[in-house]
Parts: structure tokens; sequence; C-alpha cells
């Protein structure tokens, strides 16, 4: 997993994602980048680590650089989960909610906040929609083939 360091959110994220990991029987290793020129160092470390996939979180750092990120893990035979964007730019999947809406929600609550209402009154809201994305032309790059079912069933298919 990329980890920018200095974000202050960074570490609780990387540690959301350790217990589910380990459940799965995978260890979940963290490599910290603090600007984009880290990123080669990063992607070699995780070679060297012998590395099977990445997990790249949404955070500014990388969102800014996600085509350079998504390149860096197709050089360095990686797969790379985040989200739909990231998936545009190169990763291999991505099953979010829409990001979009999620900020448009969020803008509904605030017009609520503004207009008067307790922030503590306000529901507590879940995505009520998951997009499935897979980028073909990755795969293919990187050797993997992707089920048919899967594909069916996805949102949408970058070839």
């Amino acid at each position: 997993m990329l980890e920018h360091e200095g974000d202050p959110y960074a570490p609780r994220f990387s540690e959301a994602h350790r217990q589910p990991a380990q459940a799965a029987g995978f260890q979940l290793s963290v490599v910290r980048v603090k600007r984009p020129e880290d990123f080669e160092r990063a992607f070699a470390e995780m070679s060297r680590g012998k590395a099977e996939a990445l997990i790249v979180p949404q955070m500014s750092l990388f969102v800014r650089n996600e085509k350079m990120v998504a390149d860096g893990a197709i050089k360095a035979r990686l797969p790379l989960y985040s989200t739909g964007q990231f998936t545009r730019a190169g990763g291999l999947p991505s099953f979010n909610s829409d990001v979009l809406e999620n900020y448009r929600r969020a803008a509904v609550m605030v017009d609520k906040i503004f207009k008067g209402m307790k922030p503590a009154d306000i529901p507590v809201e879940e995505p009520e929609r998951f997009k499935l994305v897979i980028n073909l032309r990755t795969a293919k790059a990187l050797g993997i083939t992707i089920l048919q079912s899967l594909l069916i069933r996805a949102d949408e298919v970058i070839e």
C-alpha cells in the first residue's frame, strides 16, 4: 500500500486495511512517499519485496499524480486497486461508491446545516450504489485474464 507521509489520515487508512488483509491471508506492507519524485523508489521497493498487488488511497498526492502512479504500477507489474479514476488511468479494478454522488449528498447535508439543522440531527447515509470498473488494457499488459462472468457484471469496462 502506498502511504502519503505527512497526511494525517494516512496511518489510520493503512491500519483500517491491515486486519481485513490479514483475515484474507495477505500481508499488508506500507511504502511511504512524500512527493512524486519518491514514486520510482517506492515501486522498486515493492518489486524487491515481491509485492503482488497495490492499494492506493484517494489522497491528494496520489490523485494529483494518478497517471504516474498507474504507470509505475504497470511497470512494476502490480495490479493497482483504487477508485474508478485510478482504474481509468491504468489501475486494474475498482469497486467503490460513486465519489461524485457522495459529494452531491454532502452538499445536501451542508445545505441543511446552513438552513439551521443541527449536524447531530442529520441521519448518517450510506452509499446506495457501488460501481465496478475493470481496465482490460491493464489486465492484458499484466498478463491477467478477467473472467467473462465478472466482465458482464462490470458497470464499466475499459478496453
